[in-house]
C-alpha cells in the first residue's frame, strides 16, 4: 500500500472519529426520554405528566385565588383605615378647638382670680380700718364717759353746796375785781365743760358715720366678691364640661388609634398571605414549566414514532391579547429559524411548542440582543443559575393574568437566554427588557425560543405576534 493511500485512510479515520465524537456529544445532550421509547411509553409518560401538570395547575389556581382574596381583603382594610384616619383628623380638630376653649376659660378664670384677690385686699383693708375705728371709738367713748363723770361730779358738788348767787360772791370777794374774776371763771368752767362734751360727742358721731360708710363699702365689696365667686364658679363649671368633652374625644381617638393599629396588623397578615400565595404560584409554575419541558422533550424511536402527532388547538380568539415581538428588530420572516408545530429533529418527528427567533442566517448576529416582555404581567420563573439540564437553559416565564375578552389565562415563555434580567414576583410592563438572547440549554445556536400558552395549552405565537 502506498503512503498516499495510507494517508487517505488515516484522514478518513480521523474524520470518522470526529463525526463519532460529534454524534456522541449530540446524543449525550438529548433528554433521556428521547432514547428507547415506544409510542405507548411516550403516551403513558405524557399522560402522567398531564396529570401532574393538572395537579400543579390546581395548586397554582388555588394560590392565585388565595392571593386575590388576600388582596381584596387588603383593599377593604385600606378603605377602613382611610375612613378611620379621616375620623382621627376630625377628632384631632375637635380636640384642638376644645384646647383653645379651655385656654380661654383658664384666661378668664385667671382674670377673675385677680379681681377676687384685689376685692379681697380691699375688704381686708376696710376690715382693718373698721378695727382701728372701733379701737379709736372705744377710746373716745371712754374719754367722753370720764369727762361726763367729772362734769356730773362737779354738778353734784354745786348742787350739794347750793347755788352761789352773784350777791354772795360779791360780798365774799375781797374787792370788786375779785368778784368779776370769780364770775368769769365760773362761766368759763361751765362753757369749757360743755364745749368738751360737745366736741367728744361730735367726734363720736363722725366716727360712727365713718364706720357706717365703711360697713356699707364692705357690704358692697362683699356683694361684689359673691358675684365674682359666682362668675368664677360658672367659668370653672364650663371649663370642667369642656375638659370632660375633651376626655371623651381623647378616649374616642385612642379607640380609633387602637383600631387603626389592629387593621395595620391585619393588613400585614394579608400582605404576608399575598406573598406566600405568590411564592406558591411561582413554585407551582416552575413545576408546570418543568413538567411541560419534560413532556416536550419526550420522543419515540424510529420504530415507534407517530407520523401524525397531535398539535394542540390554536386559541379561538388570537386578538384577545396584544403581544409585541419579543426581540425588537428581529421580526422578519427570515428571523424565524423554526416555526410552531411538527418538525423533524435528528431524523425524528417532534412537536415544536413555540417559534425560534434567530439572526439572518448567522446565529451569532442576534447574540446578546435584548428580549422584552410581550405584554404586561408578573414574572413567575426567572431561571438564571446555569443548571440547564439540556432543556430551555436560562429562561423566563411571565403570567399575563386572565384576559377579560375570553376569560383565559395567558403566559409567555422565553428560552435559551444568555442572561435573565428580572426576578420572580416582579411586575413588568410591555416592552420591559427581561433577558438577553443566548444559546443555553439544548440549543444549536443563538436564538430565542418563544412560546404562548392559554390556560396552559400551547398556542401558535404567530397568531399573536407578526413579522414585517
Amino acid at each position: 500500500m502506498s503512503y498516499k493511500s495510507l494517508g487517505r485512510r488515516k484522514g478518513l479515520k480521523t474524520k470518522f472519529l470526529c463525526l463519532l465524537t460529534v454524534l456522541t456529544v449530540m446524543i449525550g445532550s438529548m433528554p433521556m426520554t428521547a432514547l428507547g421509547l415506544t409510542q405507548a411509553e411516550a403516551d403513558k409518560m405524557r399522560k402522567e405528566l398531564d396529570a401532574k401538570i393538572a395537579d400543579l395547575q390546581t395548586q397554582y389556581n388555588t394560590a392565585l385565588q388565595n392571593q386575590e382574596d388576600a388582596q381584596g381583603q387588603i383593599v377593604i382594610i385600606e378603605e377602613s383605615i382611610q375612613t378611620l384616619e379621616e375620623q382621627q383628623a376630625v377628632i384631632n380638630d375637635q380636640i384642638a378647638q376644645l384646647d383653645t376653649t379651655i385656654q380661654e376659660y383658664d384666661r378668664q378664670l385667671q382674670e377673675l382670680d385677680g379681681k377676687v384677690q384685689a376685692t379681697q385686699q380691699e375688704i381686708d383693708g376696710l376690715n382693718a380700718r373698721i378695727t382701728q375705728l372701733e379701737t379709736d371709738l372705744s377710746a373716745k367713748e371712754a374719754q367722753v364717759d370720764d369727762t361726763y363723770e367729772v362734769f356730773m361730779q362737779r354738778m353734784r358738788v354745786l348742787y350739794m353746796s347750793g347755788e352761789v348767787s352773784s350777791l354772795t360772791m360779791f360780798f365774799n370777794s375781797g374787792d370788786f375785781a375779785d368778784y368779776l374774776y370769780q364770775a368769769e371763771v365760773k362761766q368759763r368752767l361751765a362753757e369749757q365743760d360743755k364745749q368738751l362734751v360737745d366736741t367728744l360727742r361730735t367726734q363720736i358721731e363722725e366716727m360712727n358715720a365713718t364706720k357706717a360708710d365703711i360697713e356699707t363699702s364692705k357690704q358692697t365689696l362683699s356683694a361684689k366678691m359673691d358675684e365674682l365667686q359666682a362668675a368664677r364658679g360658672e367659668q370653672q363649671d364650663k371649663k370642667n364640661q369642656v375638659q370632660a368633652e375633651k376626655a371623651k374625644q381623647v378616649e374616642a381617638k385612642q379607640a380609633l388609634d387602637s383600631n387603626v393599629a389592629e387593621l395595620a396588623n391585619l393588613r400585614s397578615e394579608q400582605q404576608a398571605k399575598v406573598e406566600y400565595a405568590q411564592r406558591q404560584q411561582a413554585k407551582a409554575q416552575q413545576g408546570i414549566s418543568a413538567a411541560q419541558e419534560e413532556k416536550s422533550s419526550i420522543q419515540v424511536t424510529e420504530q415507534g414514532k407517530d407520523e401524525n402527532p397531535v398539535v394542540p388547538p390554536v386559541d379561538e380568539d388570537p386578538s384577545a391579547m396584544n403581544f409585541i415581538w419579543p426581540v425588537p428588530g428581529y421580526d422578519r420572516p427570515s428571523n424565524i429559524s423554526s416555526p410552531y408545530g411538527n418538525r423533524v429533529i435528528f431524523g425524528r418527528l417532534e412537536f415544536h411548542s413555540g417559534i425560534d427567533i434567530a439572526g439572518y442566517g448567522d446565529y451569532g448576529h442576534i447574540a446578546g440582543k435584548t428580549i422584552v416582555a410581550a405584554e404586561d404581567g408578573v414574572v413567575t420563573i426567572a431561571k438564571n443559575d446555569g443548571q440547564w439540564n439540556y432543556g430551555w437553559g436560562n429562561y423566563v416565564s411571565i403570567d399575563h393574568g386572565i384576559n377579560s375578552a375570553d376569560g383565559k389565562r395567558y403566559e409567555t415563555f422565553y428560552g435559551h437566554t444568555q442572561t435573565v434580567l428580572v426576578s420572580v414576583g416582579q411586575y413588568v410592563t410591555k416592552g420591559t427588557p427581561i433577558a438577553l438572547v443566548g444559546t443555553t440549554g439544548n440549543s444549536t445556536g443563538y436564538h430565542l425560543h418563544f412560546e404562548v400558552r392559554a390556560n396552559n395549552q400551547y398556542q401558535n405565537p404567530m397568531n399573536y405576534v407578526h413579522t414585517r
